[in-house]
């Protein structure tokens, strides 16, 4: 009997900690979308700049750029795709516009500004990440 009542309240006590965890707090969506919209502005400046656009070729390439980016975000956003059919998707989407932003900015600037889409998508995830945490050393092994 006592030794019945005493697994019973071990695993009470065992499961107490799960019972005090908390969810994470829900984001306010307007906060969200400011984040959101704030990445999006860095990313276009980070392009113009890497692309060194002229202000003619920023008045047509800005508009472009948006319907494009708008096609690529509701695409990610489709949670009904599958991951292989949303890549394909985005492969000819990124084809389709292509072609529009060679006439735009020339062929070799047209390439790299996918390359320049990638790089930035690259740091904004590295500085997001968080720091890999170290734990104490150990000494003699």
């Amino acid at each position: 009997m006592k030794k019945g009542l005493l697994i019973l309240c071990l695993s009470a006590l065992g499961a107490t900690p799960c019972l005090a965890q908390v969810p994470p707090p829900q984001e306010d969506p307007a906060v969200a979308q400011a984040r959101q919209d704030k990445i999006k502005g860095l990313k276009l400046a980070y392009i113009l700049q890497q692309l060194n656009i002229s202000k003619e070729e920023e008045s047509r390439f800005v508009p472009l750029y948006f319907q494009y980016d708008k096609e690529v975000t509701s695409t990610n956003h489709n949670l009904a795709l599958d991951e292989i059919t949303r890549e394909e998707t985005i492969l000819n989407i990124r084809k389709r516009y292509q072609d529009q932003f060679t006439a735009v900015l020339g062929r070799n600037r047209a390439i790299y500004f996918f390359r320049c889409e990638r790089d930035f998508n690259q740091m904004l995830i590295k500085r997001l990440r968080p720091a890999p945490r170290m734990g104490p050393l150990r000494r003699g092994y």
